[in-house]
């Protein structure tokens, strides 16, 4: 049990430090902005994007994702 909960905690170190290192990269690109960034998503003017437009947004990016993960993933990162 001990091996399985710490393979757990190495696979979710592994990726947050390859989101990390992809934060980076995309700080230095010249054309990168967060406004841009955040309007892949979208739909409406409001300042947050709902579980519905993260959807849309990931659609356009041409993600084939399940709806439950989709939301298990903005669960995860929303913050309001």
């Amino acid at each position: 049990m001990i091996v399985i909960v710490k393979d757990c905690f190495q696979e979710l170190f592994d990726l947050e430090n390859i989101m990390e290192q992809h934060r980076k990269e995309l700080s230095y690109q010249r054309d990168f902005t967060l406004i841009a960034a955040f309007n892949t998503f979208a739909k409406s003017m409001q300042q947050r994007v709902s579980l519905e437009e993260f959807s849309f947004g990931l659609d356009r990016l041409d993600f084939a994702l399940l709806p439950s993960d989709i939301k298990l993933f903005f669960d995860r990162y929303d913050s309001d």
